[in-house]
């Protein structure tokens, strides 16, 4: 049987370089599940209903951009050059778009 997910693991091997830890709020668990079926997820579930999220990615700023859009429910533990390129793309998506 054909897997997307085994073949998109087997071709991205060795490629993903960026270790990132988020914490996702827990109505967002499922979500995030699907989101991220192109690579393996460590998951730890915490007592006040958020679940830890372990797993690489090729390009920080890839996944920046990527989890700027769970801004709400998900906070970045690790990497801090991650949280740093958050900080800066909302800074300037705010700058885009004033009130």
């Amino acid at each position: 049987d054909f897997s997307l997910h085994d073949f998109v693991q087997q071709q991205m091997d060795g490629c993903l370089g960026v270790q990132v830890v988020i914490l996702v709020d827990g109505p967002f668990v499922a979500r995030m599940r699907k989101s991220l079926f192109w690579t393996t997820v460590a998951e730890d579930p915490l007592s006040d209903g958020r679940v830890r999220m372990r797993f690489s990615v090729d390009s920080e700023d890839w996944v920046a951009g990527w989890l700027l859009g769970y801004a709400r429910a998900v906070t970045v533990e690790e990497p801090a050059t991650l949280r740093q390129s958050l900080c800066d793309l909302a800074c300037a998506v705010c700058k885009k778009y004033p009130r």
